[in-house]
């Protein structure tokens, strides 16, 4: 579920907020805003999509630095970078 993204705006939203890797409370209550990962205000669901793209974006670059740096994902094998010359 650490992949999955969830949009809601209710206090029935916020078990899937917290089992999910990133949230977005949309023009939610303010129990949903207080648990979400971001919260929006808009009436175009273009912002949605920017929102998912940025948290993406955070992801690969963390992940290109953990295996850049040598140490292991979580979940995965240790990486391990060698050069051929």
């Amino acid at each position: 579920m650490s992949e999955v993204f969830h949009v809601g705006d209710s206090v029935s939203d916020i078990p899937l907020f917290e089992a999910v890797g990133y949230s977005i409370a949309l023009n939610a209550n303010q129990q949903a805003k207080d648990k979400a990962h971001t919260t929006l205000d808009s009436d175009s669901l273009f912002e949605i999509i920017v929102l998912i793209l940025a948290s993406m974006r955070r992801r690969i670059v963390l992940a290109e630095s953990v295996v850049l740096s040598g140490q292991a994902l979580p979940g995965r094998a240790r990486a391990s970078m060698t050069s051929s010359g």
